[in-house]
């Protein structure tokens, strides 16, 4: 499986120093090549502690898992895109998936990407998504093409934070999903893990700004 998009294989700055992306820094990397040269920020750090909800006391462990969303640049004035995320342990694997689409159409360039026991696969192609906006409680599928896809997910969610915003220029309509992931995945060394309910989120987003 391969994709056209630009493999990084030496470190480099994520920024110039006016603090503009550095355009060498464009591209993916097997394991973490970038150097995050920001300020005043708290990257590369781990997160410890307890969550209060209501009566319950939640502490954070090796099973704790996150991802963090961080975007820049210029958007277009009305876009719309479907992301989604899961990470933790299944089939003896520790496994990341990371899955972006329809603003990415046609850039050339994607966001999709999934992690196998730390070892990254960029997957080039847009992925198709499938979910019904008359019901987003209902399963969502996630495949990409191919007689051996790398993606081929059910996405069953178990909570809707659904928001909407009409503020004259200004609008919102989001619909992020909880719930888990369950299917396969397959790496670009063809080795393919069976992904066994991976809790995450996937989301239905257009925004006007």
């Amino acid at each position: 499986m391969a994709t056209h998009e630009r493999e990084i294989n030496e470190p480099v700055d994520l920024c110039l120093p006016d603090g503009r992306l550095n355009p060498a820094a464009r591209g993916w990397s097997r394991k973490p090549l970038h150097r995050a040269n920001l300020r005043r920020w708290g990257r590369t750090k781990r997160a410890t502690g307890t969550v209060r909800i209501g009566d319950r006391v939640l502490e954070s462990d090796d099973d704790a898992w996150a991802v963090l969303d961080h975007g820049r640049g210029r958007w277009p004035r009305s876009v719309g895109w479907n992301r989604g995320a899961a990470s933790g342990r299944t089939d003896g694997h520790t496994v990341g998936l990371r899955f972006g689409g329809r603003w990415t159409s046609g850039t050339g360039a994607t966001e999709n990407a999934l992690c196998l026991d730390g070892r990254l696969t960029k997957i080039g192609e847009e992925l198709e998504w499938r979910w019904s906006p008359a019901d987003f409680m209902t399963p969502w599928t996630i495949t990409s093409s191919g007689e051996r896809p790398a993606v081929g997910l059910i996405f069953a969610p178990f909570h809707n934070r659904s928001t909407r915003t009409e503020a004259g220029l200004i609008a919102n309509r989001t619909d992020q999903c909880f719930g888990h992931d369950s299917g396969r995945v397959r790496d670009d060394e063809s080795r393919e893990i069976v992904v066994d309910r991976l809790l995450g989120w996937a989301e239905d987003v257009h925004m006007r700004w």
